[in-house]
């Protein structure tokens, strides 16, 4: 459980299930992830970033306070240029897969946009070493639509789109 104030708390536990209050416990939300770790502890350092940790190493990683989540692994390829692949499935339900390559060190943002250009979430904003990653984006509490997620990495920047079925 993580307690950022009175009315702010998060707690996590087993197959994946956060809830989340913002009002002192008079309602709670239930933000399910897409998986069926047990969560064995979460922690906030405002009220948007945070992680949660749980069964097998997982670990997931929250920018917009918990409206979806992000679990990144590393491939053991070594690229030569800057790619963004087309996430995978398309349309998706609920989790998509968005693979990326960056051939150096840099500072790698990636950002998910509605298809009104208003930013949903930052994915991923840290320095990251030369190498192919794999990040599966869950999105159960947004809506269906079409989205754009878009990868900045030193001077390259590319967007692709998706669409969010359920």
């Amino acid at each position: 459980m993580c307690i950022r104030d009175p009315d702010n708390v998060t707690a996590v536990g087993e197959y994946g299930i956060i809830l989340r209050t913002t009002n002192g416990g008079d309602s709670w939300s239930s933000q399910i992830i897409g998986t069926t770790n047990w969560l064995s502890s979460v922690h906030f350092v405002d009220i948007n970033t945070g992680w949660a940790v749980g069964d097998s190493g997982s670990i997931y990683h929250t920018t917009n306070g918990g409206v979806s989540f992000v679990e990144e692994n590393e491939i053991g390829e070594m690229p030569t240029e800057f790619s963004l692949s087309q996430n995978w499935p398309n349309p998706f339900n609920s989790s998509s897969v968005i693979r990326y390559s960056i051939p150096q060190s840099s500072n790698v943002v990636i950002k998910i946009f509605d298809v009104l250009g208003n930013e949903k979430g930052t994915l991923i904003n840290d320095e990251k070493s030369a190498g192919s990653y794999e990040i599966m984006w869950y999105a159960e509490n947004l809506p269906s639509g079409i989205y754009f997620y878009q990868l900045k990495a030193d001077n390259y920047i590319e967007t692709k789109k998706m669409i969010l079925l359920k």
